[in-house]
């Protein structure tokens, strides 16, 4: 017996299906039945309860496919590894960044980083914080950029960039002169907020309920130039960073009277393996932070 067998019977403990599992494994049907038999043989145990579809584990094949789980994660990632130090500084990096730090991160590092790792693609994907930590967990992404918030379960986070979050006005809005806003005072204000599943929208909403007011939402957006074209024509109000925000010269960007602060990281999972070329760009985002800041 050997891991081959031993994968064969992993797959298709999980897949509950001879016929899925073949078509999975790349392996022809009666192949794998025959593999699947002379495990059990080898093992002398009775590893699955054909009279039940789909296919069942016995007592034995639980307890099998318990301990053998561990195993063949930890080869398939060793494998991984191998295949990895083959080739330097070339690969795929899946990177999640929420949309309103991406319009401001992507014009200071992915173009350098690009020119000092040229066989690196990054593949990027814009999603909200909450959305982005559940795609890490699933190991959808390799790494993220988060805005931080408490204990990160299962998560390894390296702190980048700390911003003020600025309300925005038109220019002709009767609060456009103020020095500083009280939240309270906004409650009156059509609001115009990043979608769902955003920790600014997340956290613009708790603030309202702090306040004791619902606000009125009129449209939600992803898109930075949209919603600050919005505020110009005076459509309603946004929360945006300072960075982003002051340079708009058809707007207002006003700080609250306590000033709201957001702090981004990037994140990876913990106890995975991180690729070479994952490895590079958590190195060259770690040590070129302060320029965010």
């Amino acid at each position: 017996m050997g891991l081959k067998q031993f994968k064969y019977f992993q797959v298709v403990a999980k897949v509950g299906n001879i016929s899925k599992a073949s078509e999975q494994l790349h392996i022809a049907q009666p192949a794998l039945s025959i593999a699947i038999q002379k495990l059990e043989r080898e093992l002398s145990l009775i590893l699955f309860d054909r009279s039940k579809k789909p296919l069942a584990l016995t007592a034995e094949g639980e307890w099998l496919l318990e301990r053998i789980d561990p195993i063949l994660n930890q080869y398939d990632q060793l494998m991984l590894e191998i295949e990895d130090y083959k080739v330097v500084n070339r690969g795929c990096v899946r990177v999640g960044i929420p949309p309103m730090l991406g319009a401001y991160l992507f014009p200071l590092i992915f173009s350098e980083f690009y020119v000092r790792f040229p066989g690196i693609d990054l593949t990027i994907i814009e999603e909200g914080t909450l959305e982005i930590r559940e795609r890490l967990l699933k190991e959808e992404l390799e790494v993220g950029v988060i805005m931080l918030e408490g204990h990160m379960t299962k998560l390894k986070c390296h702190p980048i960039t700390r911003h003020e979050i600025k309300v925005c006005v038109a220019k002709n809005h009767p609060l456009a002169k103020a020095s500083k806003i009280d939240f309270e005072a906004l409650k009156s204000e059509n609001f115009i907020l990043m979608n769902e599943q955003t920790f600014m929208r997340k956290k613009i909403l708790e603030l309202c309920n702090s306040n004791s007011f619902e606000p009125h939402v009129i449209f939600s957006s992803n898109q930075i130039s949209t919603i600050l074209g919005l505020v110009a024509q005076g459509t309603g109000i946004a929360f945006v960073l300072q960075s982003l925000a002051e340079g708009n010269e058809e707007i207002a960007a006003i700080s609250l009277s306590e000033p709201l602060f957001i702090e981004a990281a990037l994140a990876w999972q913990e106890n995975t393996y991180m690729s070479k070329a994952t490895q590079s760009f958590v190195a060259f985002i770690s040590a070129f932070s302060s320029r965010f800041k």
